[in-house]
C-alpha cells in the first residue's frame, strides 16, 4: 500500500513556431525530454533539432533547461546557452527552427512508499527519478552510459532497462571487459571463424552477434 507523497509541479511545453507549431506535451514525471528521436516526451520533426536535444527538469519553483550537447544549441530568450540553466515559467526557448514556451503544469501527488523496476527496489525520491528515467530510455534505441562504483548495481539496472524495453524477449548479453585480455577482446566482441587463428578449432559468435535484437551490456 502506498502512502500519500509530496506534491510535485508538472512541466508543460508548447511549440509556438516551427514545423510542429501547436504541438504540446506535459511531463508525467519531474522531467521532460525534447528531440527528434522516438521515445522523447515531445518528439519534433524539425531537421535542425538533435535526436536528444534538450531536457527540462523541475528545480524547486523554476525549470532547469539541460542542453544535451545538441548540434545547434539551445537559445533561451534569444541567448545561446549550454549546459544547465534555470528559467521561470513562461520562458521561451529556440531549438533548431522551433520556438517553445515552457511553463508550470498541474500539481500532482508523487506516490511515496516502495518503488521498483525489475529487481531494483527503492523508497527515496532519487530512486523514483532513476526508475522513471530508466523507463524513459528503455522505450528508445539510444545507447545508455551507466556510471557508478563497483557493486552499486549497474548490471541490475541495465537488465531492468532491457526488461522494460521492446527488446525484452531477445537476448541480454554481458561482457566483463576487465577480464578480457588484449588478444581475446576482438574475438569476444566480434567473433571468429574456424581456423581464423591457431587454436580456433570452431567458429565463435561474438557478443554483438549474440545480442543482436536485444541488449549488449559492456561492463
Amino acid at each position: 500500500m502506498y502512502e500519500r507523497g509530496r506534491p510535485v509541479r508538472r512541466i508543460r511545453v508548447r511549440v509556438l513556431e516551427g514545423p510542429d507549431a501547436g504541438a504540446s506535451a506535459d511531463a508525467s514525471t519531474e522531467s521532460l525530454s525534447i528531440g527528434t528521436a522516438e521515445g522523447t516526451d515531445l518528439r519534433l520533426s524539425d531537421p535542425a533539432v538533435s535526436r536528444y536535444h534538450v531536457e527540462l527538469r523541475r528545480h524547486l519553483d523554476r525549470i532547469a533547461v539541460v542542453d544535451h550537447d545538441s548540434t545547434n544549441g539551445t537559445r533561451v530568450e534569444g541567448r545561446l546557452e549550454g549546459g544547465v540553466l534555470t528559467v521561470a515559467s513562461g520562458a521561451r526557448l529556440r531549438i533548431g527552427n522551433s520556438v517553445l514556451e515552457v511553463s508550470d503544469g498541474e500539481l500532482f501527488m508523487e506516490r511515496a512508499g516502495p518503488k521498483r523496476l525489475g529487481e531494483l527496489r527503492g523508497t527515496a525520491p532519487a530512486m523514483g527519478q532513476l526508475f522513471a528515467t530508466a523507463e524513459q530510455v528503455a522505450r528508445s534505441d539510444v545507447s545508455v552510459l551507466l556510471l557508478g562504483e563497483s557493486g552499486t548495481g549497474k548490471e541490475l539496472l541495465a537488465r531492468a532497462i532491457h526488461e522494460a524495453s521492446p527488446r525484452r524477449d531477445e537476448a541480454f548479453v554481458t561482457v566483463d571487459c576487465g577480464a578480457l585480455s588484449t588478444s581475446l577482446f576482438t574475438s569476444e566482441l566480434f567473433g571468429h571463424e574456424k581456423g581464423a587463428f591457431t587454436g580456433a578449432d570452431r567458429a565463435h559468435a561474438g557478443a554483438f552477434e549474440r545480442a543482436h535484437g536485444g541488449t549488449l551490456f559492456l561492463d
